[in-house]
């Protein structure tokens, strides 16, 4: 007898061991970042060549009140479903079951513009017309508001309508082990490229808000210091009237001879500038130094620069 609960003690210690080894080992090769996507969901949406689907994993519950359930989804603006959802207003969420590994490829390696990703597949539509695929359960949603990420378009939407099953659904780490190398490779290439097209165009960045004090640049502290050394009316030369020369001469003003000298004038419009500019400069993104005038006007305007012309015009 004792010697059988040793065995059993000794059974469980090694249980325990393994269990924190494999639990150890697969926190370092999964990111905590991961824990945020979504089950591998199909966001299916119908357009002028009929329905079309893609693979999706940023959806979102959006809703606390549970007689007014919402989605938050997320889609790539480079892909043609995200077109379809923006113009028709509406979309089917599937959440994919693990025996549907199988959809991956056709829904997630190929456009909808150059082929008929739903021929052959097995869906159907919902009262709306977008096509939704059976699985761990699916829902039909319109769309409420739209965000635009730089790089992606959000859209929050209300549930209509919704289907829920049994199956248990698909996670990527799960799928990682049916779909085999070959599809691994492929896909990875995708997103290489996909991942390059969102680094040039994804919102990134801390802007200033409203009640913040402007900033100021390190070109509009030059300037300002350029204005404030040299004031209207009281240095020599072209600096204005009143002035002394070497040896304390008089000296004559700026252009005409009397009043503030041209250069002056160019000096007070070049600090005026750069203190309008630099209440709207996003210094912290990718476009340092750039106008944003997205308070004053609406939108930004990435990658301008001010110029002789432009700088004493107040955005």
């Amino acid at each position: 007898m004792l010697r059988a609960l040793c065995k059993t003690v000794n059974g469980l210690v090694q249980q325990a061991l393994q269990t924190v080894y494999s639990s150890a080992m697969s926190e370092q090769r999964i990111s905590v970042l991961s824990h945020f996507w979504a089950p591998l969901c199909a966001i299916g949406s119908r357009g002028p060549k009929g329905p079309n689907a893609q693979i999706c994993v940023s959806v979102f519950g959006a809703s606390i009140v549970p007689e007014r359930p919402r989605l938050l989804v997320v889609l790539s603006k480079t892909n043609y479903t995200t077109e379809l959802v923006a113009a028709s207003g509406t979309f089917a969420v599937t959440v994919l079951a693990e025996a549907q590994a199988g959809l991956l490829e056709p829904l997630g390696l190929h456009s909808g513009r150059e082929v008929s990703k739903l021929a052959g597949i097995a869906h159907t539509l919902t009262a709306m017309g977008d096509p939704a695929f059976g699985g761990a359960g699916s829902i039909a949603c319109e769309v409420l508001r739209s965000f635009d990420f730089g790089d992606s378009r959000a859209f929050l939407a209300a549930v209509r309508d919704r289907t829920e099953t049994a199956e248990p659904p698909l996670s990527w780490q799960t799928a990682k082990g049916i779909v085999g190398e070959d599809f691994l490779a492929r896909w990875a290439a995708k997103s290489v490229r996909e991942q390059a097209a969102a680094r040039e165009a994804m919102a990134w960045g801390r802007r200033r808000r409203a009640h913040e004090a402007p900033r100021r640049s390190p070109a509009g502290d030059r300037m300002a210091e350029a204005a404030s050394q040299h004031p209207p009316g009281q240095q020599a030369g072209r600096w204005g009237p009143g002035g002394r020369g070497p040896g304390g001469a008089p000296r004559r003003g700026g252009r005409g001879g009397g009043g503030v000298g041209a250069r002056d004038r160019g000096c007070q419009k070049r600090a005026t500038a750069c203190e309008a500019f630099d209440g709207d400069v996003d210094v912290h993104g990718p476009w340092a130094g750039a106008p944003d005038v997205a308070g004053a006007r609406g939108r930004a305007v990435p990658g301008a620069r001010p110029t002789r012309r432009t700088q004493a015009r107040r955005w």
